[in-house]
């Protein structure tokens, strides 16, 4: 009896310890359960943690790596200086230039020097920020002799920034451009300068020169109709382009004009042409006729300005006059070789004969009934001006028809 109350008591002990361990075991769960349904707030960069024993400082950001600058290749040439003959207004000067990937690149520093005295004169500054050109401001630059040198030179491509003011404007201009620095001085591509500050460059191959006209805009106040003896600059202008060796007269044969006339967009413009000294004064009262009727002249220069090549002038649309040569096969002097014929807008006035047209975009203009500004009609004031004072006129001939050409016999 005494054993089985003993084995009683051990199994309802043990019951009783049991019921203990589990129920404490089910509250341990049940509160950890709970605790980990609370939210926890992090800031953003930190990872929530996994139990409620860990800490919830911040941590510190990381810095963001530091990007590693991407440099432009260095962009070089291998160049060899071209000794250029330059022509500013019908001014020589010689300048050393640069063929870089088929432009031509221009000393600043030079082509101020060159440009000084025109109405396109400026000066340069310098800062750590741009180059400033001040337009209207003659340049202190004072030039120097070039001399040809056939030594290689490293141009280095760099963009610079060119700050453009004028003496006569309260606004600038910024304009980035690509040079090339060579042995310390920058070049730049004299066609971009042309265009920003205004003013006309044209590279004649067939002579290697470089021409700078700034009178294309000059608009003057009142016409200008005169002639001189031809001035020094213009003799060595011609000698042995349209004024050859041998010609059979002297310089004083010959005499220079200057000549207003009217653009195609109405505008007053300032020519030149030579013709013979006896016809002088003719020539101009034949302009002056033909100003006042506003006829429209594209452009009116010596021929010599493109290498005294009729083909390059009548593609230009220019007009002109002497030009001394040989008619073709033969040993008698031309019209234009004796400065007794004008050519008038050659593309609005062509050349034919035959299935020949010359200049090309005179093709334009074969339908003569059609008439258009800057056409010789016949019987207009072109026509007039100059057939009343005896000159032929070469859309009367048959062949071949030569619109743009007048020349005077006798």
């Amino acid at each position: 009896m005494t054993n089985i109350k003993t084995i009683a008591f051990i199994i309802c002990a043990a019951s009783i310890i049991l019921a203990a361990i589990f129920g404490g075991l089910f509250f341990f769960l049940q509160y950890s359960i709970t605790m980990q349904e609370v939210p926890v707030y992090a800031p953003t960069n930190t990872p929530v943690p996994t139990t409620i024993f860990e800490t919830y400082e911040p941590l510190p950001l990381e810095p963001a790596p530091t990007p590693v600058p991407t440099l432009a290749p260095v962009i070089t040439y291998t160049v060899v200086p071209n000794l250029s003959n330059v022509w500013v207004n019908e001014r020589n000067m010689q300048f050393n230039t640069y063929n870089i990937n088929g432009a031509i690149y221009f000393r600043l520093d030079d082509l101020a020097y060159a440009l000084k005295g025109t109405d396109k004169q400026f000066s340069i500054s310098k800062n750590e920020l741009a180059i400033m050109l001040t337009i209207g401001q003659p340049s202190a630059y004072a030039g120097l002799d070039r001399q040809i040198e056939n030594i290689e030179k490293i141009a280095t491509q760099e963009v610079l920034t060119l700050l453009f003011e004028s003496m006569e404007m309260y606004e600038s201009k910024e304009i980035s451009l690509v040079s090339y620095q060579i042995e310390g001085h920058y070049y730049f591509r004299i066609r971009e300068i042309a265009d920003i500050i205004g003013f006309r460059v044209a590279w004649i191959g067939t002579i290697s020169t470089i021409i700078i006209d700034t009178t294309i805009d000059y608009q003057p106040s009142e016409p200008i109709f005169k002639r001189e003896p031809l001035p020094e600059h213009i003799i060595e202008l011609i000698a042995g382009r349209t004024f050859r060796h041998d010609a059979p007269f002297d310089y004083c044969y010959l005499t220079y004009l200057t000549i207003t006339h009217v653009d195609f967009h109405g505008v007053s413009r300032i020519g030149h042409m030579i013709v013979a000294d006896a016809i002088g004064d003719e020539v101009l009262e034949i302009f002056q006729e033909i100003y006042a009727a506003r006829f429209p002249i594209y452009r009116m220069r010596l021929i010599d300005f493109y290498g005294a090549n009729d083909y390059l002038s009548m593609a230009e649309n220019n007009s002109h006059a002497f030009n001394f040569r040989y008619i073709a096969g033969t040993r008698i002097i031309s019209r234009h070789g004796l400065g007794r014929a004008i050519d008038i807008n050659p593309i609005q006035n062509p050349y034919i004969r035959g299935n020949t047209v010359w200049p090309y975009a005179g093709r334009a203009y074969l339908d003569r009934s059609y008439a258009r500004p800057g056409m010789v009609i016949r019987g207009d004031v072109v026509y007039r001006a100059f057939t009343s004072r005896g000159w032929i006129w070469g859309g009367n001939w048959t062949l071949p028809r030569d619109y743009h050409h007048f020349e005077r016999r006798g």
